[in-house]
């Protein structure tokens, strides 16, 4: 294995030391570590914290680790994001695991070839090893492009990663247009999403995958979707 890999942790001690065994199993060459801090007025969160962080000195391979913790909490939100603005500074793509998304083995490689495969076509923004069709087959070859990116064990490229817009600059100028009804063609969508943007916009939803999706449908970007799930969350 090549590609770095980014594992999101926080205080889950329990399925942290789980993926991490997925992990050590392929032993990526890079791993980079980004931790929140323990909440302020929730009993056990710090020790609880300490223990998760302990697990990643737990790497006996090969292997440049690189850690960005936060001393105090930053919520879901900001610290992903702020983590994987400091990733994309450190390398050019990635794979990408949070401490409840456990991978089986060849999702790392499903990962490799295709961030390697569509490095420089603009139009794929995400690598996703779900797939929740529940058994359906979308098509009789091993993954399918969607529009919806889906994150619980995924990959992207610096390039992709960079249009990220955490403030959300076109949301009130496209709200108000037809743009969302052109792309999803379904009232009934249209809706839900709106609902969604407009909460995110409001800060009373404290998400950053709302807004890759967001991101990723003002590039017209597609996300690459397994034709079996590869991740278990």
């Amino acid at each position: 294995m090549k590609t770095a890999v980014v594992f999101i942790i926080f205080n889950k001690p329990d399925t942290t030391a789980k993926v991490f065994e997925v992990i050590r199993q392929v032993q990526p060459p890079e791993l980079l570590v980004i931790a929140d801090g323990p909440r302020p007025h929730r009993p056990g969160d710090v020790d609880k914290c300490v223990a998760t962080q302990k697990i990643i000195e737990q790497v006996d391979w090969d292997c440049k680790v690189l850690k960005n913790y936060a001393d105090k909490n930053l919520g879901p939100k900001v610290r992903i994001v702020t983590g994987l603005d400091w990733v994309f500074q450190q390398v050019e793509e990635a794979i990408i695991l949070e401490d409840d998304c456990l991978p089986h083995p060849t999702f790392f490689e499903y990962c490799e070839e295709l961030l390697d495969k569509y490095r420089h076509d603009q139009r794929i923004m995400t690598i996703s090893g779900n797939n929740f069709q529940f058994g359906r087959r979308r098509t009789e070859d091993s993954y399918y492009f969607s529009r919806y990116p889906l994150i619980w064990g995924w990959a992207t490229w610096r390039r992709a990663w960079q249009r990220y817009d955490l403030e959300m600059k076109h949301w009130v100028a496209i709200r108000d247009s037809n743009w969302l009804q052109d792309i999803l063609d379904d009232s009934v969508a249209v809706r839900y999403w709106t609902k969604i943007f407009q909460n995110c916009y409001l800060g009373k939803i404290d998400v950053w995958d709302f807004l890759w999706t967001l991101t990723s449908w003002l590039q017209n970007g597609l996300t690459i979707l397994p034709n079996v799930n590869l991740v278990s969350n």
